[in-house]
């Protein structure tokens, strides 16, 4: 039986109040208060965004109620656009209204939704910007652990006949060594396992900084977007890549792996097993045993502390209010304003925000906490955008 307005008002108040009080789990005052933690969620965003007034219920009623218009005028819509393919549901609407003056007339909009209905409008194909990089021009300077993990593939070598390729990751600021992992396969899901068991020790980072290399990025992707970092931002994790052909940008990971091939490389016989042992060893030297200059003669184990920050898989993340959503297809499209976009398949199966800007046509794409690029309806295009430049 539904709450009456007085009731789930007073609802409201007494849950704002207990939140406020933090008196027990978020998580588990939805669940006393009867609620899902999303519906929690939005409830606190409002109570934070100003007064008691703004926790009352929002009418579902559309601004504007759409005539209805009979099956004939559809038939009709739909035959002159089979004769005149090219022509936009501007030009037919003209069409139609000279040809039938005492009529209604239906909307420019309406048009187009019978036509994107039976499949006569293609889905937009954007134009993308031409650079391949949608990061910070700036990179991050880290101030303390977990600030920034930097990831790279070392080149394979052979050992008695068997190919070693190390996935090698670590935090920039105490130069720990998190991982140094002979992988069979250099691919986005082998990738993601490894991290996943990563993020399960060690928690999150803010920020994972990577070559231009698959499967860190895509390079025939738009802006390089591949699913592997596209899992990290869906994860509230800035992705960084440094310049192509500046491996000077990652220089610190760029000595490691120098490291690497004076000890280890084409030094030890027998193998995988016998590779992956050596370089336990020698991160365990490196990160527990070694002093390092740059940390005032400490070990990395001494600086490094894990994150504060905990994994959850298939968490959910929240838009801000103004923001419109809109679910990303397997075929990485999303539908906005009666037309479909074409963004990149790396983004499906997650839920973007678009959040509107002074230009009503001009939209900037989140993914969680990260902005992706501007989304241009007007031109049907999209461009860079530059995280850095953020306010």
């Amino acid at each position: 039986m539904p709450w009456k307005e007085i009731t789930m008002m007073e609802e409201k108040i007494s849950f704002i109040t207990k939140m406020f009080r933090a008196e027990i789990p978020f998580k588990h005052l939805c669940k006393e208060f009867g609620i899902s933690e999303k519906t929690g969620y939005k409830w606190r965003a409002r109570a934070l965004d100003g007064a008691t007034r703004a926790l009352t219920e929002k009418s579902r009623r559309p601004l504007k109620t759409p005539e209805k218009f009979s099956d004939q005028v559809k038939a009709e819509m739909l035959k002159m656009k089979e004769a005149h393919p090219t022509w936009g549901p501007k030009k037919i609407r003209i069409i139609y209204a000279n040809g039938h003056k005492d009529r209604p007339v239906p909307s420019i909009g309406w048009i187009r939704n019978i036509f994107v209905l039976f499949g006569k409008v293609k889905p937009r194909k954007l134009k993308i910007d031409s650079s391949l990089y949608a990061g910070p021009t700036v990179l991050t300077e880290p101030e303390n652990p977990n600030d920034v993990w930097t990831v790279d593939f070392k080149g394979h070598w052979i050992s008695s006949g068997e190919k070693c390729l190390p996935l090698t990751v670590r935090d920039l600021f105490g130069k720990f060594h998190l991982e140094v992992k002979l992988m069979q396969y250099a691919s986005s899901d082998a990738v993601r396992a490894e991290f996943e068991h990563l993020f399960k020790e060690y928690g999150l980072p803010n920020v994972i900084r990577s070559d231009n290399g698959p499967p860190f990025a895509a390079p025939r992707s738009p802006y390089g977007f591949s699913k592997l970092n596209v899992w990290f931002m869906s994860l509230g994790i800035r992705v960084e890549r440094i310049k192509k052909g500046k491996p000077t940008q990652n220089g610190s990971h760029e000595r490691m792996h120098r490291d690497i091939s004076q000890k280890i490389q084409h030094c030890v016989g027998g193998g995988i097993l016998a590779t992956q042992k050596a370089l336990d060893e020698w991160a365990h030297e490196y990160n527990y045993i070694r002093p390092h200059e740059t940390l005032n003669m400490k070990t990395p184990a001494e600086v490094y502390c894990k994150s504060q920050r905990k994994y959850i898989a298939d968490a959910e993340f929240q838009y801000p209010d103004n923001f419109i959503t809109r679910h990303v297809d397997p075929q990485g499209r999303i539908g906005f304003r009666m037309y479909q976009y074409v963004l990149s398949t790396a983004f499906g199966g997650y839920t973007l925000g678009l959040q509107p800007t002074p230009n009503e046509h001009e939209f900037i794409v989140w993914l969680n906490i990260n902005p992706l690029f501007i989304l241009d309806t007007k031109i049907c295009a999209t461009r860079k955008f530059e995280t850095d430049k953020m306010s």
